[in-house]
C-alpha cells in the first residue's frame, strides 16, 4: 500500500483516520472541496513554477510522471530535475519539487512553500515533509548532503514585474533535518506498517484527546459515543483539561462537575447547558448601547489576498479590501445603506474615500472581530 508525504502528515496528526481512509475509502467521510482550498492548491503550484526559474538549467519531468521516468532522467547528463519522482520497496512514494546534483555525487532537495517562513508547528512542519523526502531517496540510494526550504519573503513588495530572486527566500536546513531525521524516518516505518494492519479498534481514535479545531474528518466515525453538546464545545477549552475530564469519563458538557477548573466565560457555558437556555448580560449589554454615539455604522467588509502579489505596494499573503457594506442608523431608528464593490483590484483609495464620503467620519463604528465573538466599537468623531 503507497504512503505518500500527504499521508504521512495525516498519520502524524491522526493515524486511525488514515487507516480509514486506505483500508476503507467508502467509509471515510470526505469534506467538500472547497473554492478555497482550490485557490491554495492553486497559488502552490504558481510558487512551485516561480522557484524554478531560480534554476534555468533545470529540466522539467513529466507531470505526474512515475519512478521510471526519473530513473530514467537522471542517467541523462543533466543535474537539475523538477518533480522527481521516487518509491521505496515498501512503497513510500516523493515527488520532490527541486532536485539538483551537486558535488561528490549526492544531491541538494529543495521544497518550495508559498508561506513566507519555515514552518514548525504540529499540525503541518515543513522541516519533517523535508525529511519524508531525503527518506524516501536515500533509501532508492541516493545520498542527500543538502536540503533547503524555498519559501515567500515577507518583506518583499511587489513593484512592477515580479522579481524572483526577491520574492523568494532558499533557506537550507539541512543542519536542522538532521536534529529530527531520525524520528521522521522511524514515523514513516511505522505508517507504512500501520496502514498495512489488517483491522484496528474502530470505536476511538487519537483526536480524541484533542480540542475540537484539531479533529480528522473521521472523528464522528470513530466515536460515535460523544454526544452532540460534548466537552469540546467549551470554548478555549485546552488539551489538558479535555484530556482530564475524558479521563474521568466526562463527554458531555452538562456532567462537568462544579469544582472543575474553567474560566468565567466557560462557566457560563456550562451554565447555560445545565438550564438549556442562554444566559444573557442585560445589565452590562444596556451598558455598552448606552455608551455608543448616534450615528452606528455597522461595517462588513471583504478582502482578497495571494500568495504572490498581484498588484504593486503589495506583500505576499498581504490582504486588500474590495468590498464594504454600510448600514448606519440615526437615534430616531432610521437606515440607510452604503455599499462599494471595486471593479478591479487595488490599494483601497477610493473604499477608503467612500467610506469617509458615506459616513461623515462621525459617530460609532461597529464591526465582527473574528473569530472571537464580540464586536469592536469605535467612536470618532469629525476631528478625528
Amino acid at each position: 500500500m503507497q504512503l505518500t508525504k500527504t499521508d504521512y502528515i495525516q498519520y502524524l496528526n491522526c493515524s486511525e483516520s488514515l487507516w480509514l481512509f486506505k483500508n476503507k475509502p467508502d467509509e471515510y467521510p470526505n469534506g467538500e472541496f472547497s473554492l478555497f482550498l482550490q485557490k491554495l492548491i492553486d497559488e502552490g503550484y504558481e510558487v512551485e513554477e516561480l522557484a524554478q526559474k531560480l534554476f534555468p538549467y533545470g529540466i522539467k519531468l513529466p507531470e505526474f510522471g512515475s519512478p521510471k521516468d526519473t530513473e530514467d532522467a537522471l542517467e541523462k547528463d543533466s543535474i537539475c530535475f523538477f518533480q522527481a519522482a521516487f518509491k521505496t520497496d515498501k512503497g513510500v512514494f516523493a515527488r520532490i519539487d527541486v532536485l539538483e546534483h551537486i558535488h561528490n555525487n549526492t544531491w541538494h532537495i529543495y521544497e518550495v512553500k508559498s508561506s513566507t517562513s519555515v514552518k514548525t508547528d504540529k499540525k503541518h512542519s515543513h522541516l519533517k515533509d523535508a525529511c519524508f523526502q531525503k527518506y524516501v531517496l536515500e533509501q532508492n540510494g541516493y545520498k542527500v548532503s543538502k536540503v533547503s526550504i524555498i519559501h515567500l519573503n515577507k518583506d518583499y513588495i511587489r513593484n512592477g514585474v515580479i522579481d524572483t530572486g526577491e520574492l523568494l527566500n532558499v533557506e537550507e536546513v539541512t543542519d536542522r533535518i538532521e536534529e529530527v531525521y531520525a524520528d521522521v524516518a522511524m514515523e514513516v516505518e511505522q505508517a507504512v506498517h500501520y496502514i498495512n494492519q489488517p483491522s484496528i479498534d474502530e470505536t476511538k481514535c487519537s483526536c480524541r484527546l484533542n480540542t475540537r479545531t484539531n479533529h480528522c474528518d473521521s472523528f464522528g466515525y470513530f466515536n460515535k459515543d460523544v454526544p452532540e453538546f460534548s466537552i469540546y464545545e467549551i470554548g478555549n477549552i485546552r488539551a489538558n483539561k479535555i484530556e482530564e475530564l475524558h479521563d474521568a469519563g466526562i463527554l458531555e458538557i452538562k456532567d462537568i462537575p462544579n469544582n472543575f477548573s474553567l474560566n468565567a466565560k466557560q462557566a457560563l457555558q456550562l451554565q447555560s447547558a445545565r438550564k438549556d437556555s442562554p444566559i444573557i448580560a442585560q445589565a452590562k449589554i444596556d451598558k455598552i448601547l448606552s455608551s455608543l454615539e448616534f450615528p452606528l455604522h455597522f461595517i462588513d467588509y471583504e478582502t482578497y489576498a495571494s500568495a504572490v502579489p498581484r498588484i504593486d505596494g503589495v506583500k505576499p499573503h498581504q490582504h486588500i479590501p474590495f468590498q464594504v457594506s454600510i448600514h448606519t442608523m440615526q437615534a430616531d431608528g432610521s437606515i440607510e445603506h452604503f455599499e462599494f464593490l471595486a471593479h478591479e483590484l487595488e490599494i483601497p483609495a477610493q473604499l477608503v474615500q467612500f467610506m469617509s464620503d458615506s459616513t461623515g467620519m462621525t459617530g460609532t463604528f461597529i464591526s465582527c472581530r473574528y473569530p472571537v465573538d464580540t464586536p469592536i466599537f469605535r467612536t470618532v468623531s469629525l476631528q478625528n
